[in-house]
């Protein structure tokens, strides 16, 4: 081939080197600088909007902790100022308890985030212990209650005063000393609880779910690339880290595993300050090298603090302030419960944006090299148009599919498949018939173009699934195609339905209680009733519904008499605090009739915490207190008829004590009436005997008068035992003016009011009247403490009581003579002295003692152990009673088979009223 011949190929070169010096590095270079400036502006964008996203999320977190403590401490002050607990702690009685163990287990029911309620008395003992097993709340029994006294929450709620709450740090629970498997986190609440006259009787605990709160944080950060952590202020991971670091501060030989030890200089930015955002590329220290640990590459770390102060809880924004709507006004006083913090590793900030560009740019670079000369400006134009059409179509959320005019399927994308579940292509050249109803598949010709309907969608399966549809026509190369956009609302709806279950399950859940509910709006007009309320009313819901509260819920003080103000002002006025009703408040129904009731009233909030009314709960107590009121009737019949039980056993007793003296002052008394009679004859011989001195008779006769006067009397006995017969009739009046004096002490008339009595003198009268009930068995010792002041009492019922355990005392150690057939004496031993305020009775005797199967039963009512005819099962009833509920004492007994029985009475030497009015 010639010189010529190579010509037009050297100018097709050299116009090909001239194109891509002249045109294809140009646009390189005006690609690569123009993608290098998008990547720079998106990658700062990208990373503003992340790091921002990362405040908003952490303070999110923060934010739902917040409401999660706000929420749980109102519940727990709505159960402190519950009146049931005044009244079971004012009267302990069992059936008061079982009520508000109902209450508490319909507040676990409804508030899923409670585990446990408690009640611990003084002393750290339970008396009262729900928890969740499953979906149920159980009472633990009475016999599996624990003693929480060493417990570091106990001690610290116990310190409380009223209205104050402790909220503990979150650890794993415990269940008698060790760790309950599995895993347990809990959050422990709790505020004092008090009796009718104010004193503080112990506390009550709510524990939280901690797992709760961790799944609320997990779901916020769910699917957006970053890991959340909670740690305590020590720096110990609560939630977060690698399999076993939660917790660790409850394990000795995980001490060393915390974010503080493993990374340091990142926990010391951390505590810095209590909020704020940085970079840090540290890895962990130490032998301690977790995998994908938040030390192995450079990550952005967002955090926040959540402070406390008492119950409430707060935390700053990342711009320095406090956050809004907080309790808490100032953090000088709080100190930190958490630090919040989430971390990202930088890649994810820039990395795919990176990876993006990169790919851009090859493809820039391949479409220019191999197309620049073939496909004019339009249409590649015309094609990147297409590309972001097909891509903003394949990616969306909503399936969308496009047919021709018959409905048969040309295009649609990966939602379509999700939702019908047809794999790739399996719809295409099919028509439409398959996934929805024929006669919404010609949109042009029906009402329903470019309206969202709701319709029935066929899966492959044959499952029928509710849908909302949109069809719209357009014309494409003079043909028309209908774009039918579909959404599954099946979950929605699922969603729905539930929530329609729960709200209906909730209406008869309220309709179903026992107690009275009403609730009000913002204006306290009646809103919702349920079925008790009405009952107790008069009101049914339809008849109330928009009235004012006070015109359907009408109060009165049983004793004025006179209208009571309206409970809901201090509601309305707070917002935040719930109350009761004041005692002897009675409610006046439609018809007139009153019933006496308890209620309490708390406000209602959203999550917001904005008000939205008042929900009052009421119980009528016209039942109760009548069945108090005679339980108090028959308590005081059986008490008097123990005493005339008393006095008929006694009466025998005491007639024979006063027959003895008054049967020697009756032999004396005859002894002296005779021998007064020859006295007196003796000294009429001797009125003679003077008489014939005075006149100088002979005396020798009258003399000899004398001598066998003096002779047939005795005088020389007589002269020796009438003194002695005298002094016995003395003694012998003495002794039935004691017994006398006595009995009439013992039976001191009743009175309505206490009266200081000396207990010494009244055990000593008492054992003088019932001495003919011992003094054949046993001897009695007393030992009592001369400096006991006197005691404020019934003098009339304490005698009672006192009687009862002495001839206790006698029977017993009658009974253990039989068995032994000893002729030895026992010994009724009585002792008085004072004790941390309080007299002290113990009286002990050497009988039987109280066998063991009757030893929790000897203080009920018609319970002995006494052979039939000789003991009613009153007495210890009855002094139970007395010591307990009338003396506001204690009364216990220490006993053991052969060993005989102590009883321990303490009396208070100030009774509450005392108390309370110095």
């Amino acid at each position: 081939m010639n010189k010529d011949s190579k010509h037009p190929n050297g100018v097709i070169n050299s116009m090909q080197n001239r194109f891509f010096l002249g045109i294809f590095l140009p646009t390189v270079v005006l690609v690569t600088v123009l993608l290098f400036a998008a990547y720079r502006l998106e990658y700062n964008s990208s990373r503003e909007t992340i790091q921002l996203d990362e405040e908003n999320l952490t303070d999110l977190v923060a934010e739902t902790a917040t409401d999660f403590f706000s929420y749980a401490t109102k519940d727990l002050l709505f159960l402190a100022a519950m009146k049931e607990i005044e009244d079971y702690f004012s009267s302990k009685d069992e059936e008061t308890l079982n009520d508000l163990a109902g209450e508490f287990t319909v507040l676990c029911e409804v508030k899923t985030f409670c585990d446990k309620v408690r009640i611990i008395n003084n002393a750290g003992k339970e008396i009262l212990n729900l928890k969740r097993s499953g979906g149920d709340v159980l009472r633990v029994p009475n016999d599996e209650h624990q003693d929480k006294s060493k417990r570091y929450y106990v001690k610290e709620m116990l310190k409380l005063d009223k209205g104050e709450v402790y909220v503990s740090p979150m650890d794993l629970n415990m269940e008698h000393g060790k760790i309950e498997i599995p895993w347990k986190p809990v959050v422990r609440i709790g505020t004092p609880v008090y009796d009718k006259d104010g004193e503080k009787q112990g506390v009550v605990i709510l524990s939280l779910r901690g797992s709760m709160i961790i799944e609320r944080i997990k779901s916020l950060s769910h699917g957006r690339g970053l890991r959340q952590m909670i740690l305590s202020p020590e720096g110990y991971w609560l939630y977060g880290g690698e399999a076993g670091d939660a917790f660790a501060f409850m394990f000795e030989e995980k001490k060393d595993r915390n974010f503080a030890a493993v990374y340091p200089k990142i926990w010391s930015r951390l505590r810095e300050s209590g909020a704020g955002q940085f970079l840090s590329a540290e890895a962990s220290t130490g032998s301690y090298a977790p995998k994908d640990s938040v030390g192995s590459q450079k990550n952005l770390y967002t955090f926040i603090t959540l402070y406390r102060s008492g119950s409430n809880f707060t935390h700053r924004e990342f711009g320095g302030d406090l956050s809004k709507g907080s309790a808490v006004k100032d953090l000088s006083g709080a100190e930190p419960y958490w630090k919040i913090v989430s971390y990202l590793p930088e890649e994810a900030i820039g990395g795919t944006i990176l990876s993006k560009y990169l790919l851009i740019y090859i493809l820039l670079i391949g479409i220019i090299t191999v197309f620049s000369d073939i496909f004019s400006k339009d249409k590649i134009n015309k094609k990147e148009a297409e590309d972001r059409y097909r891509m903003l179509h394949k990616h969306a959320f909503d399936g969308i599919l496009i047919t021709d005019k018959n409905g048969t399927i040309v295009e649609y994308n990966k939602s379509i498949e999700k939702s019908f579940g047809y794999s790739e292509s399996e719809l295409l050249g099919k028509n439409l018939s398959m996934l929805i109803p024929d006669k919404y598949i010609h949109a042009a010709d029906t009402s329903v173009s470019g309206r969202m309907i709701q319709v029935e969608g066929l899966r492959k399966s044959g499952q029928i699934f509710p849908i909302e549809l949109i069809l719209t026509s357009f014309k494409a190369s003079g043909s028309y195609y209908i774009t039918a956009t579909i959404r599954d609302i099946s979950e929605r709806m699922r969603i729905e339905y539930d929530l329609l279950l729960e709200k209906e399950r909730l209406s008869q859940t309220l309709r179903s209680i026992g107690d009275g509910v009403i609730t009000t709006d913002v204006e306290g007009r009646v809103a919702i009733m349920n079925m008790a309320a009405e009952e107790l009313t008069g009101w049914s819901q339809s008849e109330a519904a928009g009235k004012r509260f006070l015109e359907v819920f009408q109060i009165i003080n049983t004793n004025t008499r006179e209208l009571c103000e309206d409970p809901l002002e201090k509601i309305f006025e707070f917002k935040d605090a719930p109350c009761g009703l004041k005692k002897d408040t009675v409610l006046i129904s439609r018809d007139g009739s009153e019933r006496f009731l308890s209620a309490s009233i708390a406000p209602v909030n959203d999550k917001g915490k904005n008000f939205l009314g008042a929900i009052i709960v009421f119980r009528d107590l016209t039942r109760r207190m009548a069945a108090e009121r005679e339980k108090t009737t028959l308590e005081q019949q059986l008490l008097h008829a123990q005493k005339l039980e008393a006095i008929g056993t006694l009466a025998a007793g005491i007639a024979h004590e006063i027959n003895t003296p008054i049967q020697f002052i009756g032999d004396n008394t005859r002894f002296l009436q005779d021998s007064i009679g020859e006295l007196m004859m003796v000294i009429e011989k001797y009125r003679k005997l003077r008489d014939a001195v005075d006149v100088n008779e002979k005396t020798e006769k009258l003399l000899k008068d004398v001598e066998e006067a003096e002779e047939e009397a005795e005088i020389e006995y007589l002269a020796e035992d009438l003194p002695q017969a005298v002094t016995e009739v003395i003694e012998g009046v003495g002794r039935v003016s004691t017994i006398v004096k006595a009995m009439k002490n013992f039976s001191h008339p009743d009175s309505e009011d206490m009266a200081l009595s000396d207990i010494n003198k009244a055990i000593s009268n008492t054992l003088i009247i019932s001495r003919n009930e011992y003094k054949y068995v046993a001897e009695v010792k007393t030992e009592f403490d001369e400096d006991l002041p006197p005691i404020p009492c019934f003098l009339n019922e304490l005698n009672q009581v006192f009687l009862n355990l002495i001839v206790n005392a006698a029977h017993a150690i009658e009974e253990a003579k039989r068995e032994s057939r000893s002729k030895e004496p026992g010994l009724i031993s009585i002792k008085t002295r004072m004790e941390e305020g309080s007299a002290v009775i113990e009286l002990t005797d050497t009988g039987t003692g109280i066998p063991e199967k009757a030893q929790t039963h000897i203080f009920e009512p018609f319970y002995t152990t006494k052979e039939v005819g000789k003991g009613t099962g009153q007495g210890l009833a009855i002094a139970h009673s007395v010591i307990t509920k009338k003396h506001h004492g204690t009364i216990t007994f220490i006993t053991g088979a052969g060993r005989g029985t102590t009883f321990i009475i303490t009396l208070p030497i100030v009774q509450d009223e005392q108390r309370r009015s110095a």
